[in-house]
């Protein structure tokens, strides 16, 4: 299980340092050394054999996998524009004069989002809840790229989070008349 593991994550950190940091492809390969020199020095040459196959498949997927994220993640449908989004709160957070949302299941002037939003309303949202369907209009930004300022955004591409959006606007909010949900 831990040989698994390590294969998939050498090959998530080779692709990342080919896509992100120029190391050419090729340099994944030299992590199979050692298991080359366990199948050479093994008096157990099948299974050091399928030892080898089973971390270049793992290794495989590794690879493939990180590089099918990125891919879909640098995927985004909307424009920067102002947008009436309709979503649900996946996540909360709130401050004294702004309410961070994460929103999931996203559609803007009714077309259904590729991602996530992160949504910053300024304005009490103290009895914002997860579940809730809201609607409000707001800036909408795409996210861009994964690595941005020197950094990698590993939270915003596993989140699957590719908008952001910022508006003061209050919002409206669906299938809770007996909430008082009231910005």
């Amino acid at each position: 299980m831990a040989f698994s593991a390590v294969a998939l994550a050498t090959g998530a950190a080779f692709c990342y340092a080919t896509l992100f940091h120029g190391t050419p492809f090729a340099l994944a390969f030299l992590s199979v050394i050692p298991c080359l020199f366990y199948l050479f020095f093994s008096k157990r040459r099948l299974r050091a054999a399928i030892c080898l196959f089973a971390f270049l498949v793992f290794l495989g997927i590794g690879l493939g996998g990180f590089a099918l994220r990125i891919e879909s993640y640098h995927t985004q449908t909307l424009a920067a524009g102002e947008y009436t989004l309709t979503g649900e709160i996946e996540e909360c957070t709130v401050g004294e004069t702004y309410c961070r949302l994460t929103l999931k299941e996203v559609t803007a002037n009714g077309k259904e989002l590729d991602g996530k939003v992160s949504a910053t309303l300024y304005i009490d949202g103290s009895q914002a809840k997860e579940g809730m369907i809201i609607r409000f209009t707001a800036r909408v930004e795409p996210m861009g790229k994964a690595y941005r300022y020197n950094a990698f955004r590993a939270d915003m591409v596993l989140g699957n989070i590719k908008y952001t959006a910022v508006s003061s606007e209050t919002p409206a909010v669906e299938n809770y008349a007996d909430n008082p949900f009231t910005f």
